[in-house]
């Protein structure tokens, strides 16, 4: 491969996959294995920036990991950020929000559900499952959020 056209870069490799190429190169996969589930947790973070979707990333207790800067305009339109948890500025709405959140991170992949959790906001939350990525990935649920119809 030409960086430069002059430059090559290459690997003579016998490896088969990439756990033989990372041991080639000296790294062990207990090392590589949490940063490609960060990476991998980074690029679905980056997918939704780029598409401009406002979106709250969260961990397996419900934490936010990342927010879109779309999902961030919307804080204060009856949704807030709490000991970082997404909250409402009601109890309707964030039982509401509790509901759907708890339903996506039962572990069950495209598992959650939908709900108006504030005047003119509806969120929908999407599991990912706690297989998806491994032990290392922390990413467990998406909260899409968007005007009401």
């Amino acid at each position: 491969m030409s960086v430069d056209g002059n430059t090559q870069i290459g690997v003579n490799s016998t490896a088969t996959s990439g756990v033989d190429m990372a041991s080639e190169l000296g790294f062990s996969p207990e090392t590589l294995h949490p940063l490609l589930q960060g990476a991998r947790a980074r690029g679905f973070a980056d997918a939704f920036e780029m598409l401009g979707q406002a979106v709250a990333l969260v961990g397996p207790t419900g934490e936010i990991l990342h927010m879109t800067s779309a999902a961030r305009r919307m804080l204060g339109a009856g949704v807030a950020i709490a000991e970082n948890h997404l909250v409402t500025t009601t109890s309707t709405g964030n039982r509401r929000l509790s509901a759907i959140l708890s339903e996506a991170l039962d572990d069950m992949p495209g598992s959650g559900g939908e709900a108006e959790i504030a005047d003119g906001l509806r969120a929908r939350a999407v599991g990912l499952g706690a297989g998806f990525g491994g032990p290392y990935q922390l990413l467990r649920a998406a909260v899409f959020l968007e005007a009401a119809a």
